[in-house]
């Protein structure tokens, strides 16, 4: 109000609508607790990116409050966000995949994506191969990720993936959560 900060939130929660909108990977949505209070009615905020150093002004109606229902245990539990390997394969530019493999190195990147997409540490044998395609026969990180994640042994994994906001999710960079937070 009048440039004083109102809240702040991270924008991580995952929301369908941004994804079959084409934003990214979906997971932008966010609820924030305001420090001040706002009357019922229209009002204009400024949303602040600070990774990015923008501003987009929004217009929305402060809706009148009515006292908070006490929260059930089943509504706390609520499982954690995870991908489908059909939701990831179409967005797999955003998890900054050579940035990754630059700051891991190429053995622990092989390494954490066979854990993260297959659920197991590669066998000496195929770490190699994954290495040696990755250095020297030109294997992308995307195309490596998405054999991985097309293969017969994901498929028959049948589980979800962690993301980014998940302790389990390998990667850093724009769409991973700080490792110190």
């Amino acid at each position: 109000m009048n440039g004083q900060t109102l809240a702040q939130a991270a924008a991580m929660d995952f929301r369908p609508d941004l994804l079959a909108g084409g934003h990214g990977h979906g997971h932008y949505g966010f609820a924030a607790r305001l420090t001040a209070f706002l009357p019922p009615g229209p009002a204009v905020f400024d949303l602040f990116l600070p990774r990015h150093g923008q501003a987009i002004r929004v217009r929305l109606v402060v809706p009148r409050l009515t006292p908070p229902a006490p929260a059930r245990v089943e509504d706390l539990l609520q499982p954690r966000a995870v991908w489908q390997v059909p939701e990831l394969l179409p967005h797999l530019d955003c998890l900054n995949l050579a940035a990754n493999r630059a700051a891991m190195g190429t053995a622990r990147f092989v390494d954490v994506s066979l854990r993260f997409c297959l659920r197991r540490w590669p066998a000496a044998e195929e770490a190699d191969v994954y290495i040696r395609a990755l250095t020297h026969e030109g294997l992308s990180e995307a195309g490596f990720l998405t054999e991985l994640l097309t293969s017969r042994e994901r498929a028959d994994l049948g589980q979800a993936l962690a993301s980014p906001w998940d302790a389990e999710f390998p990667y850093t960079g724009p769409l991973s959560r700080s490792r110190a937070a």
